[in-house]
């Protein structure tokens, strides 16, 4: 129901309404796409697990409040997580896993969500947003070996800034994923320069 409320502002995701569209509408509607395809999915999972539990089936959770993470890594653990088990059981462990020299593990995470967007479609847009989520969580693989050289206690502070820096990534991300490459660019020359 709310997902379905959201399409009057995800519907204006299109080359003509972000020409014309105020700048400041453009991110809100980027964040309704991601609250309506979180929503939308979300519900269909739950209705498939309420509905096998009919038939005496247990089927796991597939989303566990993936847009409360404090880091790239957590939220795809959290998201769509059938999908994550099968990327990480299918693709990243073949290709070595964590277990190869550090450059071959971040080409393994960058190979891995390359094949995540094209299993959400072999459109260049879902290549780009496999990428643009291989490349975030590259950063965080970094950062996160930096941090354990270099332990600190996380402050409230800090925490809040990593939620806020995870959401705003994920959800900038959703521009690739919902709109083709060409208007993705577009949407994102308006909403940097005007």
């Amino acid at each position: 129901m709310l997902a379905d409320l959201l399409t009057a502002l995800t519907n204006h995701l299109n080359t003509a309404d972000i020409a014309v569209a105020a700048r400041w509408v453009l991110p809100l509607w980027l964040l309704a796409y991601g609250f309506k395809i979180y929503l939308d999915f979300s519900a269909y999972s739950d209705i498939a697990i309420g509905s096998a539990r009919l038939f005496g089936i247990k089927v796991p959770e597939n989303f566990d409040w993936p847009y409360l993470r404090t880091n790239i890594s957590q939220f795809w653990q959290h998201w769509h997580m059938s999908l994550y088990k099968w990327l990480v059981d299918y693709v990243f462990i073949p290709l070595g896993g964590s277990r190869t020299a550090r450059p071959r593990v971040y080409l393994n995470v960058l190979i891995t969500m390359l094949v995540s967007g094209l299993w959400h479609g072999a459109a260049l847009n879902f290549v780009v947003w496999g990428l643009w989520h291989g490349t975030l969580l590259m950063i965080y693989r970094f950062w996160s070996e930096w941090r354990q050289k270099n332990p600190r206690p996380p402050s409230l502070a800090g925490k809040i800034a990593a939620w806020a820096l995870t959401f705003i990534m994920v959800n900038l991300g959703w521009a690739f994923f919902c709109m083709n490459l060409h208007t993705a660019m577009f949407f994102f020359k308006r909403l940097i320069f005007g």
